[in-house]
């Protein structure tokens, strides 16, 4: 009698599903809650989000926790994937995140694996709308899920762009070992997106045929390269509301004061409304970032002259 690891084994070697999309006519909608951890604070947003979208799609609570520290959580649907999981339904993939000659790692650049999974989990969802814990909509995000069920498309996410040259994950993409050079695939930035089962397991067929790299120029990439259906969230969301879901940066850093940036952090988001945050963290975090590049350059222009202990202090201090 097979034991459920060698159950969950064999799942993984299975054939995909069909990739056939699910009629219009019968549309199910999920909406991924994405955290490393249920803490107050995100307690309090999943509570906010559940009350909005509850109308509109199935609410879920998803992650990945190293520790397997969370189990069943008696308030939420809750889906947190370990290594051991991810060990066993993805052995057979290329999917590891080469990022300074490190092996293959969940985060950063391979937590799309979650979502992969819980696709795998519930074919009754053809469409999966993802949001991390620090994304903030000054809206209501019912009416946001709302005003976009319209678009029919495989991945819907902010920042569809054609890469720089200099961007840091450009040689990440690579097919068994063999960097891909593609001038025409966008890449994405997607802390917020909507992506289709179908774009969720041609990921999965593309990482078993050897594709790795950051999953922010994988998904856009493949979608480009199979054909399937692509937009940009905010001219999306233009063309129903007349006005942007976020101010986007206009360079290849993703660092600046527009609303929907890779850093600095933020302290809260209010203003203006129908807008879409991101990255908004605890204080000790935005503090930490703001304050830390800012703090590197100082000590080490006096570095020279500061005693070792004294050195060691302020760097624990600071987080250097």
């Amino acid at each position: 009698m097979c034991s459920e690891e060698d159950a969950i084994s064999a799942a993984g070697q299975q054939q995909l599903p069909n990739l056939e999309r699910v009629a219009p006519s019968t549309p199910r909608t999920a909406f991924i809650f994405l955290t490393r951890a249920l803490t107050p604070r995100t307690r309090k947003l999943a509570r906010r989000l559940r009350s909005q979208v509850n109308d509109r799609a199935s609410f879920f609570v998803c992650g990945y926790d190293e520790q397997n520290s969370v189990h069943n959580d008696a308030e939420f649907n809750a889906h947190i994937y370990n290594r051991r999981d991810f060990d066993r339904r993805f052995s057979d993939c290329h999917c590891h995140y080469q990022a300074s000659g490190t092996a293959w790692q969940p985060i950063p650049g391979r937590i799309d694996l979650v979502r992969i999974a819980f696709s795998m989990d519930h074919p009754e969802y053809d469409q999966v709308w993802v949001c991390e814990d620090d994304v903030r909509f000054t809206g209501d995000m019912g009416d946001l899920i709302a005003a976009l069920e319209s678009e029919d498309t495989d991945l819907l996410t902010p920042y569809l762009r054609i890469p720089a040259k200099n961007w840091n994950h450009l040689k990440t993409l690579q097919r068994n070992e063999t960097v891909i050079v593609s001038h025409d695939s966008p890449r994405a930035f997607m802390p917020f997106c909507r992506h289709s089962r179908v774009m969720a397991l041609k990921m999965l067929q593309e990482y078993r045929a050897g594709l790795t790299g950051h999953f922010e120029y994988g998904w856009p990439h493949v979608a480009h390269q199979h054909k399937l259906k692509l937009q940009d969230l905010n001219e999306a969301w233009t063309k129903n509301r007349g006005q942007p879901l976020y101010s986007a940066c206009h360079n290849d850093s993703m660092r600046g004061r527009q609303s929907f940036v890779f850093r600095p952090a933020k302290f809260f988001a209010v203003w203006p409304r129908q807008t879409l945050f991101h990255p908004v963290k605890p204080a000790s975090v935005v503090l930490k970032t703001r304050t830390k590049p800012f703090c590197m350059s100082l000590f080490w222009r006096v570095s020279e002259q500061v005693p070792r202990p004294v050195k060691k202090i302020v760097k624990q201090l600071v987080g250097l």
